[in-house]
């Protein structure tokens, strides 16, 4: 320790920290990468306590380390690490990690991206879509799709594509249908209040059981926009209860619109869009493959 203050003064001198471009060709001994270790080492009093070791085992022998122990601590902060890699992701060019990143942040980052483009959705116009032959599913092979599905499963992933696929159809809806249609309240699921939290004042309107994302009145109509969001391009999603029963209740054509918003590849810096019709409408049943009961649903786009 420096006797003018708390600083710790390294054990080697700061030529010794600095390496040579060929430094990868010389045969380091156990003793020299150690003495170059603690220069690194920022802990002032294990620093001292291992003065004049020349091994692992000699510090573990000065510090008393049980073997097994040092194996236990070892495998725990392994498992710290990993658990940290599989809450951090890269989304349109920045790591987001699950539970410590702001979702605001992420949202201010997506935000910043060239606008989104897609269909002409504020005139209605789908999706151009082919009706799939008996037994298709979509455009991908099984195995790309069963990988989706997979990825997809981990709670984690799935958050985080919720989150950035919601804030791609935010950004699509305002470019669309203007920004005083599309407002924040606009935005009635939960996802909302972590993105952007409501001002003083604003009533809590967001349920995620409502059975859609996002609620607002254009030209005389109510439009309900249900946003389904994957990594990748798979054309297949699943329908929760709530959201079965919103597209039934609307297919009757009372009420209002009811449409989907497909987000294809959510955690690029260029999502793509698919408008989708309600499923459950008369008309546009055929265009859909309906699997697992009704609760997953495909669809084939029609190559342009």
């Amino acid at each position: 320790l420096d006797p003018s203050s708390s600083t710790f003064v390294p054990k080697l001198p700061q030529s010794m920290a600095n390496l040579d471009l060929d430094s990868y060709l010389n045969i380091w001994s156990e003793v020299e990468l150690l003495r170059r270790a603690f220069y690194f080492i920022e802990c002032s009093e294990f620093v001292t306590a291992c003065d004049g070791c020349e091994s692992l085992d000699e510090i573990r022998d000065r510090l008393a380390l049980d073997p097994k122990a040092v194996e236990i601590h070892r495998r725990a902060r392994q498992e710290r690490e990993a658990e940290r890699r599989r809450q951090k992701f890269d989304i349109a060019g920045i790591f987001f990690e699950v539970g410590t990143t702001n979702p605001h942040e992420l949202f201010n980052h997506l935000n910043s991206l060239p606008n989104p483009v897609g269909p002409c959705v504020n005139q209605d116009t789908f999706t151009p879509l082919v009706i799939p032959s008996l037994g298709a599913r979509s455009n991908e092979s099984d195995g790309k799709k069963e990988k989706t599905f997979q990825m997809e499963s981990s709670p984690e992933l799935r958050y985080l594509v919720g989150i950035a696929g919601e804030i791609h159809a935010y950004r699509f809806l305002r470019q669309e249908f203007g920004g005083d249609t599309i407002t924040p309240d606009a935005w009635i699921s939960k996802i909302r209040l972590e993105v952007l939290p409501l001002v003083a004042g604003e009533p809590d309107k967001t349920d995620d059981g409502h059975g859609f994302d996002f609620q607002f009145s254009y030209q005389g109509s109510w439009w309900h926009i249900e946003v389904k969001s994957t990594t990748e391009d798979d054309p297949q999603f699943d329908l929760g209860v709530s959201q079965i029963g919103a597209a039934t209740h609307f297919a009757q054509k009372q009420g209002g619109i009811w449409r989907i918003l497909r987000v294809r590849n959510a955690l690029s810096d260029k999502p793509e869009f698919d408008w989708l019709p309600n499923p459950f409408e008369e008309e546009f049943k055929e265009y859909f493959r309906r699997h697992q009961g009704g609760i997953r649903v495909s669809y084939v786009r029609k190559e342009i």
